[in-house]
């Protein structure tokens, strides 16, 4: 049975059971009041906030809206309708000061100088989604040797230095939000 029919063949019901069991165990044999989480406004948080609700319910639950200058508008208002959906609290951090700060905005866009050469300077002008857009679709075309699993091919790395250079600017907006729900998931104990 492949990857495809195991999914369809899953038990949903008994599998969100399951994790929510997991949840409303873990908040409680570490004695914490709740949930604290990230909420994007894409799918997988609105799978995750909803899943934490029905462990703990959703006035122990707290959504983090973590946007910084690349985030969408709408994708800030997708997570503020999740959090009313639920009934969740919500707080909002923009983390463009500290990406800045990081210098995180002033990585060179991958494949820039290769690409634009000695009008590198046109640089500022290509919006970073294309940029990301650059590197998924680089990176995606790089994971065909690991029979095109993605995950199997950012485990085995790679020396291409756009992707190299993409990845750094990618991993380090997820890596800063997952230090920030840390910081207030410990201040509130959740």
């Amino acid at each position: 049975m492949g990857a495809s029919e195991t999914l369809l063949s899953l038990d949903w019901d008994r599998a969100a059971a399951v994790i929510a069991e997991f949840i409303r165990r873990e908040v409680e044999e570490r004695r914490r009041d709740g949930v604290l989480l990230g909420i994007s406004g894409g799918l997988d948080s609105a799978v995750a906030a909803a899943l934490a609700c029905e462990a703990v319910s959703p006035r122990r639950v707290h959504g983090v809206i973590l946007p910084e200058r690349d985030t969408r508008p709408d994708s800030v208002e997708d997570a503020r309708a999740l959090a009313r959906h639920l009934h969740i609290s919500i707080s909002q951090k923009d983390l463009t000061a500290v990406l800045r700060k990081l210098g995180i905005y002033g990585f060179v866009p991958p494949g820039a100088p290769r690409i634009l050469g000695s009008m590198s300077w046109l640089v500022p002008l290509v919006p970073r989604r294309i940029q990301e857009s650059y590197v998924r679709g680089l990176f995606e075309s790089l994971s065909q040797g690991s029979d095109g699993n993605l995950f199997l091919a950012n485990l085995a790395g790679t020396s291409h230095p756009d992707l190299m250079a993409g990845i750094a600017f990618i991993r380090a907006k997820v890596r800063m939000r997952m230090v920030a729900l840390y910081l207030q998931a410990e201040r509130q104990n959740r």
